[in-house]
């Protein structure tokens, strides 16, 4: 719960929170769950969280840019950070086939679903990343 502790205190526009969590865990929903992607360690992961998005319910630009991919995002940044945090790992799965899992999961009227995030202890072995360096994204004017 410390997690979506973290989470509720994410960021969105106008502080609309047009986001929901779902948090999987059961065998039932892990057959579920190979269905939207299929990678072992995906359906492995101890829980599986799907964040959903009620755009409905988002806040709207002058442009008419819907912002609730954006407050999920940043919820879900929240989310990793805070998982991170208590020693939890996480992978953010966008790569989902979108209309199955909208026949497999009741996410509610409007709900649609934005990201799926495996979280878990992480494996003894670890990748190292290779990241940019900061020159590379960073451009002071």
């Amino acid at each position: 719960m410390a997690i979506f502790d973290a989470v509720r205190f994410a960021p969105s526009a106008k502080n609309l929170q047009p986001f929901k969590f779902f948090v999987f865990n059961s065998s039932e929903v892990k057959q579920k769950l190979v269905k939207i992607y299929v990678r072992e360690w995906f359906v492995n992961a101890p829980i599986v969280v799907a964040c959903c998005v009620d755009y409905s319910k988002a806040w709207l630009r002058s442009d008419a840019k819907n912002y609730g991919d954006v407050d999920a995002a940043i919820a879900v940044d929240h989310l990793t950070l805070a998982a991170a945090e208590n020693g939890l790992a996480t992978c953010w799965v966008a790569n989902f086939d979108v209309s199955v899992a909208e026949s497999e999961f009741d996410f509610g009227e409007n709900y649609k679903p934005l990201a799926f995030i495996a979280l878990g202890y992480p494996a003894d072995s670890s990748q190292k990343k290779v990241r940019k360096e900061i020159k590379d994204f960073v451009e002071f004017k």
